[in-house]
This record gives C-alpha cells, sequence and structure tokens, in this order.
C-alpha cells in the first residue's frame, strides 16, 4: 500500500507540475502561433497531449480511489481527492475538451480566451490535491514514527514498508513538489524514519 500512496503522489505531482506549465506558459502562447498554422498546431498539440496525459490521468484515477477505500486515519482528505480528480475530469470534458475542438478549426480568440479561463479549474484542483496527498503521506509517516516507538502499539500506517528506498522516495516525492519543504513535522518524520 505503501508504494501506491507513493505512486499516486508522483502521479499527482507531475500533473500539478505540468497543470501549471500549460496555464502560465502553453496556453497563453497559442494566440502566438499564427492563423495559418494553428489548425494543424492544435490537431497535433491534442494528439501528442493525450499520450502523456490519458494515462497518467487514468493512473491517478485508479490508485486515488482504491487509497480512498483502504486509507485508516485520512478519509476525508482521501475523500476529498477523489472527488477533485472527479471534478479535474469532468471540467476536461465539458469545459476544455470543447473549446480545444473548435480551435482545432482555427485559431478563435474567444475559445482561447475560455480555454485559458477554464483551465484555472483544473489548476486549482491539482494544486489541492498536491498538498493534500502530500499531507496524507506526513501524516502516515508521523502514525508510522509513533507506532514504531511506543512498545505494543497497534501500527496504522498500514504496510509501511522500512525499507530506505520507500523512505527515500517519499522525502524525494515531497522534495520533487516543492511542497512542504518548510514542514518541520515532514523532515523530522522521515528523519526518523531514515537508518542511523
Amino acid at each position: 500500500m505503501t508504494e501506491l500512496l507513493l505512486l499516486h503522489v508522483l502521479l499527482t505531482c507531475f500533473m500539478t507540475g505540468l497543470i501549471w506549465f500549460v496555464q502560465i506558459v502553453h496556453y497563453p502562447m497559442f494566440a502566438d502561433v499564427g492563423r495559418t498554422e494553428f489548425s494543424s498546431y492544435e490537431i497535433r498539440h491534442n494528439q501528442r497531449t493525450t499520450w502523456i496525459v490519458a494515462p497518467i490521468m487514468i493512473a491517478e484515477l485508479a490508485t486515488g480511489m482504491f487509497i480512498a477505500v483502504r486509507i485508516e486515519g485520512n478519509e476525508l482528505a482521501a475523500a476529498v481527492g477523489v472527488g477533485l480528480i472527479l471534478m479535474i475530469w469532468l471540467s476536461t470534458a465539458v469545459l476544455q475538451v470543447p473549446e480545444h475542438r473548435r480551435l482545432m478549426a482555427g485559431f478563435d480568440a474567444r475559445s482561447w480566451r475560455r480555454l485559458v479561463l477554464t483551465n484555472w479549474i483544473r489548476t486549482s484542483a491539482w494544486t489541492v490535491r498536491a498538498f493534500l496527498t502530500l499531507h496524507i503521506v506526513r501524516d502516515q509517516l508521523l502514525h508510522w514514527k509513533q507506532a514504531r516507538t511506543a512498545p505494543n502499539a497497534v501500527k496504522r500506517f498500514w504496510s509501511f514498508n522500512p525499507m530506505p528506498q520507500a523512505r527515500l522516495t517519499a522525502a524525494g516525492t515531497g522534495l520533487a513538489c516543492g511542497i512542504g519543504l518548510n514542514d518541520q513535522n515532514l523532515f523530522m518524520a522521515l528523519g526518523e524514519a531514515l537508518p542511523t
């Protein structure tokens, strides 16, 4: 289960970074492509983006739902996380995909502006998801540390793998997302988990 949670965090953080890049850099530059080249550019953009994003979004949904069903101690955060995934999928299907289809016929300033504006829904949702998933990992690490140090304690951290690689992956995930860098509790938990 630990590996699944860490995979889920990596998927969410990847999509969070990607959506911020798309929102701040990629979509705003659509207006600079040029009207004659735009239609073929948009068609290629959609094809190539789908090959990268679709498998990650599917994996994020599947792992998020599995974790929400199996987690102990962070049920609300996990459920909110799945709700945000569903909101992202709904926004993609109902708001962004129709604008991309309109743009495949040629650049339209109104469709482009709607695409940029409505994409803030996904950008915000993935950002909140990144914080939620890192909160869950931090909380699970703290519970594992407490269970490990208390005699005869029941371990709430389902099946945390005490291998150094898993703990280092958790630390790397937090650092890769750029979130929680000043979270002293996270680093204290990681410090306790690492071998001395």
